[in-house]
Order: structure tokens, then sequence, then C-alpha cells
């Protein structure tokens, strides 16, 4: 553990785009996942599968010092079969903003980079320079979808939910909501949100599938939700991308809190 690890395999694309964002040399990722799209010379990087269907064995052969993986990104099988394999593992475990500094902070240790103490430091300071939800209770409600069929949401305790909280914007989820609840719009359990968040991804939504929702809450006897279409990325990649994500969310809410006066 002294030395820093010269042979890199991320199998999460927010870790690969954070790890290079904060100064890793492109030569040492050896190995990332076929979604892994960002920035744009990781492309040139050996693909090792998907974050659910690693090739153990093409990964095994690359020898890394070091895997990058997330408890929820990747499957528990995968990371036992490389821990018995011997190889090091970085295991994030964020779950809500507050977590991406301490992620920020572990990544620049292990890797040498001095440059993730800055990036956390900066991170906290915008997160401290926000109000608290308290502030901006009256921001607008909003069902941030993520799957199509079944319809599923991000939920409070999860990173893009929390991320969308501390922009100042209501959740309009059962109050019993999992990590990503299946929503039906005719369930009088579902509040009416002011607005439905498509996002890019893990669903890629289009406007034809936003609107047959709208008409879905409206044929259910519900308030008509407005359409917005967002970048998943923003929503959903914690890391490097985490100040950019909140900067868009705020201004986000800023923008539809207009449109609705």
């Amino acid at each position: 553990m002294s030395r820093h690890p010269e042979r890199v395999i991320s199998l999460v694309p927010s870790l690969t785009e954070t790890v290079l964002d904060l100064g890793l040399p492109p030569e040492r990722l050896v190995g990332r996942t076929a979604w892994c799209d960002s920035p744009p010379c990781v492309r040139r990087v050996r693909r090792v599968g998907g974050t659910k269907t690693p090739m153990i064995g093409r990964i095994l052969k690359l020898k890394p010092d070091l895997v990058l993986m997330d408890a929820e990104e990747n499957r528990l099988q995968d990371h036992r079969s490389l821990r018995e394999a011997g190889i090091e593992i970085l295991l994030s475990t964020t779950r809500c903003v507050a977590d991406v500094p301490d992620l920020l902070r572990a990544l620049g240790d292990r890797l040498g980079l001095a440059s993730g103490v800055k990036a956390a430091d900066c991170l906290q300071r915008a997160l401290d320079g926000l109000r608290t939800p308290s502030e901006t209770s009256a921001g607008p409600a909003v069902l941030p979808l993520i799957w199509l069929d079944p319809l599923m949401a991000l939920g409070p305790d999860r990173y893009g939910g929390d991320l969308l909280r501390r922009a100042g914007f209501r959740l309009a989820l059962p109050s019993a909501a999992t990590a990503y609840p299946v929503v039906n719009p005719a369930d009088p359990g579902t509040p009416s949100p002011d607005w439905l968040l498509l996002s890019s991804e893990p669903w890629a939504f289009t406007m034809h599938e936003g609107r047959q929702l709208q008409q879905a809450f409206h044929l259910a006897g519900r308030h008509k939700p407005r359409l917005r279409r967002l970048d998943g990325k923003l929503l959903t990649w914690f890391g490097s991308r985490t100040v950019e994500g909140l900067a868009a969310c705020v201004s986000l809410r800023r923008e539809l809190q207009r449109i609705q006066l």
C-alpha cells in the first residue's frame, strides 16, 4: 500500500472520469467498462466488460495494481472474485452528496494525486454555501424518473435524489419510498409532481414517452405535470462532476420556479 498503483482499472464510469479529471495520467488507466466514455481520451483504454458484467479473466490478465468499484454499481460476486485473486480494490460506498468529498480525498491519497484534496475542499465549500432544504421548501415538486418499465424514480436516500433535494427541489414520492421506488401515477399515495424530470440515463426518456406519462397522470385524475429532460450524468455521476451537477440542479430549480410563477 506504500507505493501508488501504476496499473488501474475502473469498473465505474463516474470514477473513471473522476480519476482522470484529478490528473491520473491516462497511461496508468489500463482498463475500463464499455460505459466509461468520459473524458474522450478514455476511449483508447481497453474495455473489460460492463459494470455488471466485467470480464474477470481479462481483468486478471491486465495485472492491475488497483481496481475501482462501487458497492451499488458493481456486483458483490465480482468484488469477491477479484479480492480472492489478490487484487486490491478501492470500493466506493457513495450514497449521498456529503459522501463525495471523502471519496475524492481517498482517490487522491491512494493514487498520489494532490488535486483530490483540492477538489474535495471545493465541493465542501459549495455544499456549505447552500441553503438548508427547509429554506427551499417551496421549491418545485419533481418526480426524477430513471427507468420506464417498470416506471422507476430516484429515491431521497440515493445520490441523485439527495442532489436534487440539496438544490431545493421537493421529491414527489410516496412517504415510504425506497432507494429506487416504482411509481404508479394512479396510486393515491404518490404525490402529484409539478414536473416530470426525464433522465437521459440509465433510461434515455423521449418526449413522446414523457407525454404518455403526462396523460397517465391526467387519466388518473391527477394534476398534469410539466416535462423537462435532464442530463442523467449530471444527476447520477458522483465525483469530479458533483460540483457541476449541483450547480446545474440549483440553476434548474430557479428556472422552473420562474416558469411556475
